[in-house]
């Protein structure tokens, strides 16, 4: 599967979770999660990694399963903390003041809070 082609399909699973249809959108998450897990972690694949972790989380939580939620969170927090070390090595995207840096310091505040409302 192509980042192009994943981007894509991350997008149709967000627009479940907007619509609220939590059993679709866990599905897709599930299957995204399984086909982008073989994805070398690069910056691009981990970016979408973090978000298809997240996405997950938040359907797994409005399904009411919260284990399968918090394991879901701990994966995107996990995956949000190696993208923020990634993008900071001096081979890496940072330009300190970089969006990157900010959005994964953003993510990782996020997904903390979700794990804190669940515990």
């Amino acid at each position: 599967m192509t980042l192009d082609e994943l981007s894509r399909r991350i997008g149709d699973a967000w627009n479940y979770q907007r619509q609220r249809n939590w059993r679709e959108a866990a599905s897709a998450f599930q299957q995204l999660a399984k086909e982008a897990e073989r994805l070398e972690h690069t910056e691009n694949a981990l970016h979408h990694l973090v978000d298809i972790y997240y996405g997950l989380g938040l359907s797994e939580r409005g399904l009411g399963n919260k284990a399968a939620a918090l394991e879901a969170f701990n994966k995107a927090a996990a995956l949000a903390s190696e993208s923020f070390e990634m993008v900071k090595r001096p081979d890496g995207s940072n330009n300190l003041n970089d969006e990157e840096d900010d959005r994964f310091m953003m993510l990782g505040t996020m997904i903390k809070q979700r794990i804190a409302e669940m515990s």
